[in-house]
């Protein structure tokens, strides 16, 4: 039987996060947005990735969330959000905290 080789970097997020392989090459696709148009916060990237209607890119980490009124803005569900800050070394933000989420 053949084992397929997962790229070395899915498998160190996946180690260090404890997440799937397709978890994984959707995030480190995320930061690799962020880094190549250097973005100052995820909030930029999101807008971006809305407006180039790309969230299809990201099934398994997208979500739309409720921030105060603000209702269903595209993100990302909190667990990958918490990832996302951790391995871009920013912090969360300055914006309403988030109040609920859905998966879509």
């Amino acid at each position: 039987m053949n084992r397929v080789q997962i790229p070395e970097i899915y498998g160190s997020l996946c180690r260090q996060h404890n997440i799937t392989v397709h978890e994984s090459m959707e995030i480190f696709n995320y930061m690799r947005d962020f880094k190549e148009n250097f973005f100052q916060n995820l909030n930029e990237l999101n807008n971006y990735i809305t407006k180039n209607e790309e969230w299809e890119y990201y099934p398994t980490i997208r979500s739309l969330n409720t921030h105060g009124i603000h209702k269903d803005i595209p993100g990302i569900q909190p667990e990958y959000y918490k990832i996302v800050c951790r391995e871009l070394k920013i912090n969360g933000g300055t914006g309403k905290p988030l109040d609920n989420y859905k998966a879509y």
